[in-house]
């Protein structure tokens, strides 16, 4: 799958899940678009590295706090992900919940 496949997926995995917070009522517009943007240029950093699999790593964002789940082949590729989360500007705390799975095939 090419980088620009990868990334207007994840955009629309990044919108559907933020748009869902704020049609509950949990978050006003302004902390949306701020969340949005922060769960977009987190898994752009994904995406244009090689070392992890943008596809397998879901990033949700609430009032600049990030959170990293889903699946990575070893310790490296999820504090990849993690450095890749923390270094974005905006980016309060990041929580990893990436699960590590060796012999998972990464799709």
């Amino acid at each position: 799958m090419n980088n620009t496949v990868k990334l207007f997926a994840s955009l629309l995995v990044a919108t559907s899940l933020s748009a869902c917070t704020v049609l509950r009522g949990e978050s006003d517009l302004g902390h949306y678009v701020d969340d949005s943007d922060l769960t977009l240029r987190v898994k752009q950093k994904l995406v244009q590295n090689d070392q992890v699999s943008a596809t397998r790593i879901y990033v949700e964002t609430n009032s600049g706090n990030v959170i990293l789940s889903g699946f990575v082949k070893n310790q490296t590729q999820a504090d990849v992900a993690l450095k890749a989360a923390q270094s974005t500007h905006g980016v309060k705390k990041v929580y990893n919940k990436l699960v590590i799975m060796p012999n998972e095939e990464q799709k």
